[in-house]
């Protein structure tokens, strides 16, 4: 499965440095792509077809509430934060309890 490369943690984590990055300069739209980008890039980094195809079908409704979200959200710090917990729970190979955390 794609999700278990390195290079596919690295990217997200990546992503995830940018997002701490434009949450300190207060970009909210910004901000809104690269939380949009790190869940598509997880779903995709998921490997499942059918996960994907729905993504696809939900990938515009949840781009519209991560906006409305994101910019009610008053600490943007929190936004990117637990993207960071995502990474850890997955980087330390226990994919049972992330994938608990998560739901």
């Amino acid at each position: 499965m794609e999700y278990l490369h390195h290079t596919g943690l690295a990217e997200l984590e990546n992503i995830n440095k940018h997002m701490t990055g434009v949450a300190h300069q207060n970009d909210c739209e910004r901000l809104v792509e690269l939380d949009l980008t790190f869940h598509q890039r997880m779903v995709t980094l998921a490997g499942n077809d059918i996960f994907i195809s729905a993504w696809i079908i939900v990938a515009a409704q949840s781009f519209r509430s991560l906006v409305i979200t994101n910019f009610e959200y008053s600490d943007t710090d929190a936004i990117y934060s637990v993207h960071r917990i995502y990474l850890e729970k997955i980087r330390s190979g226990d994919f049972r309890r992330a994938r608990e955390m998560i739901e």
